[in-house]
C-alpha cells in the first residue's frame, strides 16, 4: 500500500512534464536526497490513441507507456507496515528500490484538458475504468471503438495507471510491480505459514494453484482440510488423499479426483 501511495507523487510530475514527452524519452526526477519517492520515469512508447478520434473541444488523445522507478526509506516509521522491508536489499543510499509499469491516456494538447488526473487502482494489474467510462479495450484501449462513450475523455481528463501488485502476472497488458526479494540476515529464504481459502464453483476442477509456493513438498509440513459450510468443523484430509503437483499446485488423490463443488478447502 505504501508503494502505491508513493506512486501518487506522479500526479504533479505528469501534469508538468507529459506535454513534451517524446517516444523513448527518459525523464529524470531527482528528489531531495534525504527523501524517498519516484526517482525516474521512462516513457518507452508514445502513440496516438483511439485511432485519432477526437472528443469535442478536447481533441485527440495519446497513449504513453513506460516505467516509473522509485525508492522506499526503510528507516521511515510510515513504512514499518511493509512486511520484511528491513530485510530487503538496499542501494548505496540505504533505500529499497522498486519499479512499476505505467500507462497514461492524455489529451494531445494538455491545454485543452481540464487539468485533472483520473488515477485508478487496478485489480491484479488490470484496468477497471471501462464500465465507468462507457468504453472497452481492456488493458490496452486502442481503436476508436474502444473509447466507447468516452465519459472521461470528453471532459478532458488525463488517465493514469501504475503497477502496485507484486503478484500481478505479466502479460495481457497488465501492469506489474518489480520489488526486491527480502531474505533472512544469513541470505536464506524467508518462510512462514500461508493460509489458502479454496472453493471450486464446478464439479470438474482437479488442481488448485497456490498463492505462494510451498517451501517444502513434505506433506507433513502442511494440512489440507475440507468442510461444506463455514460453520462446519473442518475435516483433515490425510496425506494419502492429496499431493503436490509442483511447489505451487495441489491435487486430490487418486489422480483425476475433482474438488467437491462449493466445498471449502
Amino acid at each position: 500500500m505504501n508503494d502505491f501511495c508513493q506512486s501518487l507523487r506522479l500526479k504533479p510530475l505528469l501534469l508538468a512534464a507529459l506535454a513534451s514527452v517524446a517516444s523513448g524519452a527518459t525523464l529524470v526526477l531527482v528528489p531531495n536526497s534525504a527523501q524517498a519517492g519516484i526517482t525516474r520515469i521512462e516513457i518507452t512508447s508514445h502513440e496516438t490513441a483511439f485511432e485519432g478520434r477526437t472528443f469535442g473541444d478536447v481533441g485527440a488523445y495519446e497513449k504513453l507507456r513506460g516505467k516509473a522507478y522509485g525508492a522506499v526509506d526503510p528507516a521511515d516509521p510510515k513504512n514499518a507496515l511493509i512486511v520484511d522491508l528491513q530485510r530487503a536489499p538496499r542501494n548505496a543510499s540505504g533505500m529499497v528500490e522498486y519499479a512499476m509499469d505505467i500507462f497514461i491516456l492524455k489529451p494531445v494538447d494538455l491545454s485543452k484538458g481540464n487539468d485533472k488526473l483520473f488515477m485508478e487502482l487496478n485489480n491484479r494489474g488490470s484496468k477497471l475504468f471501462g464500465a465507468f467510462n462507457g468504453s472497452g479495450g481492456g488493458n490496452n484501449p486502442t481503436t476508436a471503438a474502444d473509447a466507447g462513450d468516452a465519459f472521461l475523455m470528453k471532459r478532458g481528463y488525463t488517465l493514469a495507471w501504475g503497477g502496485w501488485d507484486a503478484l500481478a502476472p505479466a502479460g495481457g497488458d497488465r501492469l506489474t510491480l518489480t520489488v526486491p526479494v527480502a531474505t533472512n540476515h544469513d541470505g536464506s529464504p524467508i518462510t512462514g505459514p500461508s493460509y489458502e481459502y479454496i472453493v471450486a464453483d464446478n464439479a470438474t476442477t482437479q488442481t488448485y494453484g497456490l498463492t505462494y509456493g510451498a517451501a517444502t513438498l513434505d506433506q507433513q509440513a502442511a494440512t489440507l482440510t475440507v468442510r461444506d459450510r463455514l460453520t462446519d468443523v473442518p475435516v483433515v484430509i490425510p496425506a494419502s488423499g492429496w499431493t503436490y503437483a509442483g511447489s505451487k499446485t495441489i491435487r486430490l488423490l487418486p489422480m483425476g479426483t475433482p474438488l467437491k463443488q462449493s466445498a471449502i478447502y
